[in-house]
């Protein structure tokens, strides 16, 4: 519940996963708004929810009511000769319908727009309407009715109004800014008037890049500074340039409660709004519930399937590894007592479809010329996956525990790591891929992108922060190459560490203004998403298409991608697998074919 003292609630706010502006990531976001009070808060992430499952986990933690959003630029509708534009709104979900909407736009826009960054994503103004349901719109000034107003269309001005009014009704509303931009006093005042004409509901917001407001303090670099120089990186334009001052402003901090009251003083239901709206956003996510892709198993269950799969298997095995009759009536009860303990505790966990899954495809991989590891870490130590043919080792001969793998008290999904020859990895992509779009085609009636690769969100580095950092402080390379060659080589290095073990960069840091603000910038870049990327391994096998459970995104490769991560992926209970390429695999294939040739 809202608590009823603090009605302001910030609805409008970029992460660090807003990769071109964003500043701080969604936990220190969640406690300062906690912290001020707030009784709820929105992420808005540009074109993108990448944040949006650690935001809610943090929310909950914090007790304060997490709030589904997204900003979406929108592809104008042109009339003949005019220049394409765009424009952008922000979309907050209010119930299930919202929240699947605001993946299915999101989605969309990557997909259709062939996009590989944030900045280059489109929806349009049919998806606007398409996804309407369940969403709330805030349009401010920097949307479609303050153009459209600005150059005096008057006509298009109104043709909008009616479309709002009639895809949007009482989900529609005006967004109230005052940071300083030209542009936000002229789009208040017909804002009011619209609200005094139409009905429409003004709601104020700060429109949030960073956390803290101007310092005062010339020795210490305030947020606005450093959002400026993380824009200017992410867009390779100098920092400083006229074209942030006008696009950004130092107050666009998360303001409190107290401040936003006073700020909006003359128009308190802007202020009163922003709780009525977090009051109607209701969307949540479900976590830790396994939701496995369907494996056909005839009239059988899942579990009586494994189990006739896994004693038939483990007879086979039996047979191989204990040729004498007499030996292997001798072993065999140990055998079976393992099989059938794993198979009670796999059954009683719901994880039977798990594993006949995986030895679904590792099946085709060996029948179709891919070659396929032995197996690796935990999952080699059960005897289930040994006997179905998922493992190619025998887990009781190497004293290998099952319980590493999988036991009652630690529910969480199985994960098999699965090697396959590098060359071919793709062939069982492909398999994966277009059976599980069937299933989901034959079984659900809905086809089309059942199995996904996972997104990874590249990272500056402490030294690519401190060359990013050096570049935006107008500082040569020379010089920054020497303080980036006093970083140690450890992997997984960062640069408060690097301070502590390295005397050579201490030393600099305290005797040398220009290096100590240097490294104090990086410092504060250090960790921040750089670029959306492709996890090496890991693939999403659904249900159902993908983007019901998660909307979609494309790498800077290309690649068709989850916009959440791998954890994310796992906290969901969708299926994970890793689809892992090996060389060695390769070499070995084209030995044992030189081998063959030479007799």
């Amino acid at each position: 519940m809202l608590t009823p003292d603090l009605t302001y609630v910030p609805l409008h706010v970029h992460s660090c996963y807003s990769i071109e502006d964003g500043l701080q990531n969604v936990g220190p976001i969640v406690k300062y708004a906690a912290n001020m009070g707030a009784p709820g808060v929105a992420i808005t992430d540009w074109n993108n929810m990448a944040g949006y499952v650690r935001f809610y986990n943090a929310c909950i933690g914090a007790n304060i009511k997490p709030i589904m959003g997204a900003d979406v630029q929108v592809r104008e509708n042109h009339k003949a000769g005019e220049e394409p534009r765009s424009f952008i709104v922000t979309l907050l979900a209010m119930d299930w319908t919202g929240r699947q909407n605001l993946y299915d736009i999101l989605s969309d826009g990557w997909l259709h727009s062939n996009a590989t960054s944030v900045s280059w994503v489109n929806v349009t103004v049919d998806d606007l309407a398409k996804y309407s349901k369940g969403i709330i719109l805030l349009n401010g000034f920097r949307a479609d009715l303050a153009y459209f107003n600005s150059i005096n269309d008057h006509e298009r001005l109104n043709e909008r109004i009616a479309f709002y009014q009639k895809y949007y009704k009482d989900r529609f509303c005006l967004e109230l800014t005052r940071t300083g931009r030209d542009g936000e006093a002229e789009f208040e005042r017909l804002a009011l008037r619209l609200c005094q004409e139409k009905g429409f509901f003004p709601v104020a917001t700060n429109d949030t890049r960073f956390l803290n407001g101007p310092t005062g303090d010339e020795n210490t670099f305030s947020d606005y500074y450093v959002h400026d120089v993380r824009v200017s990186i992410q867009r390779g334009i100098p920092r400083g340039s006229k074209e942030l001052a006008h696009e950004y402003s130092e107050q666009q901090y998360m303001r409190t409660p107290e401040e936003m009251a006073e700020l909006f003083s003359d128009i308190p239901e802007a202020i009163y709004n922003t709780r009525i709206i977090a009051e109607r956003c209701n969307a949540t996510i479900e976590l830790d519930h396994p939701r496995l892709p369907h494996f056909d198993t005839g009239d059988m269950n899942a579990g009586d399937f494994l189990r006739k799969e896994a004693r038939e298997g483990l007879k086979k095995r039996l047979e191989f590894l204990y040729p004498d009759p007499e030996e292997r009536e001798k072993q065999r009860p140990r055998y079976e007592e393992r099989l059938e303990t794993e198979l009670d505790v796999i059954i009683k966990m719901d994880f039977p479809g798990y594993f006949l899954i995986v030895m679904e495809f590792i099946k085709w991989s060996k029948r179709h010329n891919v070659p396929v590891g032995p197996g690796r870490g935990s999952g080699g130590g059960s005897l289930v996956a040994y006997a179905i043919e998922i493992t190619d080792f025998d887990p009781l001969r190497f004293d290998l525990l099952f319980e590493r793998f999988l036991n009652p008290e630690r529910v969480s999904m199985p994960d098999f790591d699965v090697d396959f020859c590098q060359r071919n990895r793709h062939f069982t992509l492909e398999f994966v891929k277009e059976h599980y779009d069937k299933i989901s085609l034959a079984r659900y009636g809905k086809g089309k992108i059942a199995v996904s690769q996972i997104a990874a969100y590249g990272t500056l580095a402490a030294k690519a922060a401190l060359k990013a950092a050096g570049t935006a402080l107008g500082m040569s390379y020379g010089s920054v190459d020497l303080v980036a060659k006093m970083i140690p080589k450890d992997l997984g290095i960062t640069i408060s560490k690097a301070l502590s073990i390295s005397r050579e960069l201490k030393s600099a840091y305290d005797s040398d203004e220009r290096v100590h603000k240097l490294i104090d910038m990086s410092l504060r870049l250090e960790g921040l998403p750089k670029h959306t990327s492709t996890h090496a391994a890991g693939v999403v096998i659904s249900r159902l298409p993908v983007m019901e459970y998660v909307p979609l995104s494309r790498s800077r490769e290309g690649m068709l991608t989850t916009q959440f991560t791998m954890t994310e992926i796992e906290e969901l209970g969708l299926l994970k697998m890793d689809f892992l390429g090996l060389r060695t695999l390769t070499v070995i294939q084209d030995t044992e074919k030189l081998l063959a040739q030479r007799g």
